[in-house]
């Protein structure tokens, strides 16, 4: 059973238990372990992310909980080329989710190009807390960020009834 912590690790615990969907190859870490960046780039040569365009997302402990959702308060940066470009970018995100909880996340995936749909999934109405699924999705831009940051003007909604 998957237990949600995290959107960083959330992701990594369903990576292997998804047949129709997919998530990309991501390195997480701390905000507290930032001062081993050596061994933060290892990690990423390790998964094949260093010679790819990347994405630095945030994983905010106060992000995504069973009481409320935060998608789209927090940084991320896209399209990241290069160890320097990589570096800033993490100190950005870092700094944006606040210094007073190094348990903070912050994680790397490859930055998606021609992207055809993106979108926010809830397990539950966000508004009114009712057995639903709802997906806000975006088909129409080809932006990856137009739903969680809410830039979106042509957003889709769909509703299943959980029962």
């Amino acid at each position: 059973m998957v237990r949600f912590t995290s959107k960083a690790d959330t992701l990594q615990q369903l990576r292997p238990l998804l047949s129709t969907a997919k998530v990309l190859p991501l390195v997480s870490f701390s905000v507290n372990t930032l001062d081993d960046w050596t061994g933060i780039l290892s990690k990423l040569k390790q998964e094949g992310l260093l010679t790819q365009r990347l994405i630095v997302r945030s994983s905010a402990q106060n992000e995504d909980t069973a009481q409320s959702s935060n998608a789209g308060k927090f940084l991320s940066i896209g399209d990241v080329c290069g160890e320097q470009e990589l570096l800033e970018a993490v100190h950005k995100v870092a700094a944006a989710m606040g210094e007073e909880n190094g348990e903070n996340q912050i994680f790397i995936q490859p930055y998606l190009q021609d992207v055809e749909m993106c979108g926010v999934a809830f397990t539950a109405d966000p508004n009114t807390g009712g057995n639903y699924y709802v997906i806000n999705y975006d088909e129409k831009t080809g932006s990856t960020s137009s739903v969680p940051d809410g830039t979106g003007s042509q957003l889709e909604v769909f509703y299943h009834f959980k029962a």
